[in-house]
């Protein structure tokens, strides 16, 4: 399994200058335009933290590699369209591990499964999302 975070970099400094609305549908277009790539590649979002996405591959880990450049094409396009400079920072980590939980019966767009990694599948990944 290869899990795989990304989040917009200087979030708060982005969104600071923005009214409540205008950040949550900033937010929201972002999150829109960051979950195909994912579910294209076979991954599915874990969570949501903040402006953070954390999507879990249980194939192989070019699979989630493959995410992250698709993920830097759809950010141009939403960079475009929208008339954003959005800049985003990734981080991974390939663990023998299994899913709780099983295998989601929804992948992304319907909703998040309550599938986690354990142990060290995670651990430090997150921190290291400005790497």
């Amino acid at each position: 399994m290869t899990v795989f975070f990304s989040d917009i970099r200087d979030f708060t400094a982005t969104t600071e200058a923005m009214a409540l609305e205008e950040t949550f549908e900033f937010i929201n277009d972002y999150l829109a335009a960051m979950e195909p790539p994912r579910r294209a590649r076979g991954g599915f979002i874990d969570k949501y933290i903040g402006d953070a996405v954390m999507a879990l591959f249980d194939g192989p880990a070019d699979d989630a590699v493959q995410a992250a450049v698709d993920s830097f094409q759809a950010l141009q396009k939403y960079n475009t369209e929208a008339g954003q400079s959005v800049a985003i920072g990734f981080s991974g980590r390939v663990a023998d591990e299994e899913l709780r939980g099983g295998r989601p019966c929804h992948r992304g767009q319907c909703g998040t499964a309550d599938a986690r990694p354990v142990r060290d599948a995670c651990g430090g990944s997150g921190t290291r999302e400005g790497a």
